[in-house]
């Protein structure tokens, strides 16, 4: 019976182990071994299904925030709307206009990501750091300036309703930079407080690159919460003071 308990504790371990490293390790050996007219397909095939199934909610949400901030509705009724139509007319939610938008920034973030990945490998580039700094880099790229572009949309579209012509470069730019303070937090920081954490604390490996991975980025929102609030109050009241605006 002990020996039974001893081999199902190895086996669970094995698996945790593997698990972490999928999780947290390259684990990928990075040797192309497909064309890349056979590769490229699916890469863009997987990422068009993750923007696809990450889109819904997080359109729901964007959309409700700049309703809220822009006092064209209150977050929570506008919530408890939009998740209705998305489960009773569904037709109309998918075909709408925060829906499609959103899946047009993850659907390019993603497929810069992956397509940057099998360049990569068709260049036989190994090293880590170096693989991570190509492609966070085209990836943050993809990523900045598909959200502010489509922030500026969503400002103009689903803001108090006001006339509104172009959207300021303030604006744009406020928007980019926090995205690019997001990116840099979840890319570089988190990965920093974690080696710090493990090698001056003794901290558990996978455990504290978990944790800093999911505390850091909500750490900085501090900073890029009020970086979209102001750009989202700059573009609907332009003439506003300083002074009122804080």
């Amino acid at each position: 019976m002990e020996d039974i308990k001893n081999k199902i504790a190895d086996a669970a371990d094995e698996g945790t182990s593997k698990f972490r490293q999928f999780m947290f390790g390259d684990t990928h050996s990075h040797h192309f071994e497909e064309l890349a007219l056979e590769r490229a397909p699916k890469e863009i095939g997987c990422a068009f299904t993750a923007s696809f199934l990450v889109s819904p909610m997080v359109s729901i949400i964007d959309k409700c925030i700049v309703q809220d901030i822009s006092s064209s509705g209150k977050f929570m009724s506008a919530m408890k709307e939009a998740a209705k139509e998305m489960v009773f007319k569904p037709k109309t939610f998918f075909s709408g206009l925060s829906f499609r938008l959103t899946v047009i920034v993850y659907f390019g973030t993603y497929a810069v990501a992956n397509l940057s990945e099998m360049f990569l490998d068709m260049k036989q580039i190994q090293n880590y750091e170096e693989r991570k700094g190509y492609k966070v880099a085209a990836s943050a790229v993809a990523n900045i300036g598909l959200l502010a572009w489509r922030d500026s949309v969503f400002a103009r579209e689903f803001g108090s309703g006001k006339p509104k012509g172009a959207t300021p470069m303030r604006t744009i730019g406020l928007f980019a930079a926090r995205d690019a303070a997001t990116m840099y937090s979840t890319f570089y920081a988190a990965p920093k407080a974690s080696d710090y954490l493990i090698n001056e604390y003794g901290m558990e490996k996978y455990s504290t690159e978990f944790a800093m991975a999911l505390a850091i980025p909500v750490f900085t929102q501090i900073v890029t919460a009020p970086l979209h609030i102001h750009a989202m109050d700059y573009y609907n009241n332009p003439g506003t003071s300083t002074a009122a605006r804080f």
